[in-house]
C-alpha cells in the first residue's frame, strides 16, 4: 500500500526532479522521495517488532538507532546523489510517519475486535 500510496502521489504534486543528478535516466517525478518513505516504513516497522521482541531494552534501544541512522544515510544519499530535493526526502519522511501512524491503528482495531471475539 505504501508503494501505491507514493506512487499515486508523485503525479499529483508532478516535481520535477534536480538538474545534473549522478544517476541518470531517472524519468519519475521527485517528490515525494520513494527512498526515504520506503526506508522509513520499513525501519519503523522493524523497530516495532524489536520492541515486541524479547531483547533486553539496551539492544532495542541500539537496534532501534541504528534503523534510524540507516533511513537518514538512505535519505542523505538521495541528496547526494542529486536525484532530490531535501523537501522531497523530508516529505517522504512525513508521508513515512503518518503511513506508519495510520497501519498501527487498523491494526489495534484489528487485535481489538480479534480479542472480543
Amino acid at each position: 500500500t505504501s508503494f501505491l500510496f507514493m506512487t499515486g502521489l508523485k503525479p499529483v504534486f508532478h516535481r520535477k526532479r534536480p538538474d545534473m543528478p549522478i544517476i541518470k535516466g531517472i524519468t519519475s517525478f521527485s517528490f515525494p522521495s520513494g527512498h526515504a518513505l520506503s526506508s522509513f516504513i520499513f525501519c519503523g516497522i522493524v523497530a516495532y517488532l524489536v520492541w515486541k521482541g524479547r531483547l533486553s531494552r539496551p539492544y532495542k534501544v541500539l537496534l532501534t538507532v541504528v534503523l534510524f541512522l540507516f533511513t537518514v544515510f538512505i535519505g542523505l544519499s538521495r541528496l547526494v546523489l542529486n536525484v532530490h530535493y531535501a523537501t522531497d526526502v523530508i516529505g517522504g519522511y512525513c508521508l513515512g510517519v503518518m503511513w506508519l501512524i495510520a497501519s498501527f491503528a487498523i491494526l489495534s482495531k484489528i487485535n481489538a475486535r480479534a480479542s472480543h471475539s
